[in-house]
């Protein structure tokens, strides 16, 4: 199993909890393999629907089979899993307050080379907008079984974000995950990290980058978007100099955005916003659009060091 592979974690974690919860089905829009769902097609063939391309009626369904007790799992590629059928998304999950849980794949700069068409960098900003929704997006593989499991009990709309390749694996194992917490993965007192999905890898290399510089560093794993950990944020944002958020999407309306509307009500640190900026993306290898956004260990060490001398 490889396990670099973030989308792997969601086949295996429905696998598992559709084993023991018969009101587990699975919805796909034409993605199946992408989901990872193989496996969970030959063990449990009549609870798994597949639609077609047709993202709109996929959430419909999912929407009506959890209004009859089904707590269905609808994924597709992630431009398509929300931004297609929004208003389905919108009205007839968030506003009805249905327990579907939407995941996208391959979400943020995971298939540059085929342009802005397939990069979702707006979903973050999409999903946390609704109502009654809970937006999560896991850092490595074992953290995203675990909150596919956590989305499972959760009683209502959940959007999980998924990555495609993770830089490393930041848990040995799977993690306790709590909806609406987060967590630090390395303590310091100069510059609070905020990172989330593979970019929590690159900010843990981007710090020990930093140490040699005598610069020290929290690091935050914020996998739960919304709701945000304000506690841990407040009461860390209190002890260091500055906070820089670092995520795979749209500077506009993700963790930078939600970060940046708690500090302005607890009135924080200076705070820095790591992302793709105000447009869609340049084609490219995966590793070389990261560098030319500064995503990337190298450049976001250096605009924590730049960003610290101002």
């Amino acid at each position: 199993m490889d396990r670099t592979d973030i989308r792997n974690a969601y086949g295996d974690a429905l696998l598992q909890l559709a084993a023991e919860e018969e009101r587990l089905v699975a919805i796909v829009a034409d993605s199946r393999s992408s989901s990872k769902l193989d496996m969970f097609a030959e063990r449990f063939p009549s609870r798994l629907y597949e639609v077609g391309v047709a993202e709109q009626n996929m959430l419909g369904v999912a929407a009506g089979l959890a209004a009859v007790g089904f707590i269905p799992f609808a994924s597709a590629i992630a431009n398509f899993a929300l931004m297609r059928p929004f208003e389905q998304f919108r009205t007839v999950i968030g506003y009805s307050n249905v327990p579907v849980k939407v995941a996208g794949m391959s979400s943020g700069l995971a298939f540059p080379f085929l342009g802005g068409s397939h990069c979702a960098l707006e979903d973050l900003a999409i999903s946390r907008s609704v109502p009654n929704v809970v937006v999560l997006y896991p850092a490595d593989y074992w953290e995203a079984v675990a909150a596919v499991k956590a989305s499972f009990y959760f009683n209502g709309p959940v959007y999980i974000r998924f990555g495609r390749q993770s830089p490393s694996n930041i848990y040995a194992a799977e993690p306790q995950f709590q909806i609406g917490r987060s967590s630090l993965l390395a303590e310091g007192s100069d510059v609070f990290f905020l990172a989330a999905g593979p970019m929590v890898s690159e900010v843990l290399s981007a710090r020990q980058l930093l140490e040699s510089e005598g610069i020290s560093s929290v690091v935050a794993n914020i996998s739960c978007i919304k709701p945000l950990d304000k506690e841990l944020i407040s009461s860390v944002s209190q002890r260091v100099r500055c906070i820089i958020t670092v995520e795979e999407h749209s500077v506009i309306g993700g963790l930078g955005s939600a970060v940046a509307e708690l500090l302005a009500e607890i009135q924080g640190p200076p705070l820095l916003r790591l992302g793709v900026p105000d447009m869609f993306t340049v084609p490219g290898p995966r590793q070389s659009v990261l560098n030319h956004f500064g995503l990337t260990a190298e450049n976001i060490a250096q605009r924590a060091q730049t960003f610290l001398l101002q």
